[in-house]
């Protein structure tokens, strides 16, 4: 079973980190089990219930897949720009040569 964080107000899936729903901006004040009907603060439940452990491993394994996502996702430069540096270093290469014939001459 997958962890499911649900706003009660419009009924969208919510991460587990929010503190509101960012669909209807509706505040969470408190977070129930429904397994054991423990009722408190969202913060209590960032790894699961704290009383019977519902979906602590759901949550923990939520965790470990979002942090594994966000370490492989690298940040590289636009390919334009690449293009663009290799251009510019050829057309100062040739320029180069260019000036060193006519100069040579």
């Amino acid at each position: 079973m997958s962890a499911r964080f649900i706003c009660e107000n419009c009924k969208y899936e919510v991460s587990l980190d929010g503190d509101r729903c960012p669909f209807c901006g509706k505040e969470f004040y408190a977070v129930y089990c429904p397994r054991c009907k423990h009722e408190g603060l969202p913060g209590e439940f960032r790894n699961g219930c704290p009383r019977c452990g519902y979906l602590k491993q759901a949550v923990m394994a939520y965790r470990r897949r979002h942090r594994r996502r966000n370490r492989q996702e690298k940040t590289y430069f636009p390919r334009w720009l690449y293009t663009t540096a290799i251009m510019a270093l050829l057309l100062g290469i040739v320029g180069l040569i260019v000036y060193i014939a006519l100069v040579l001459r």
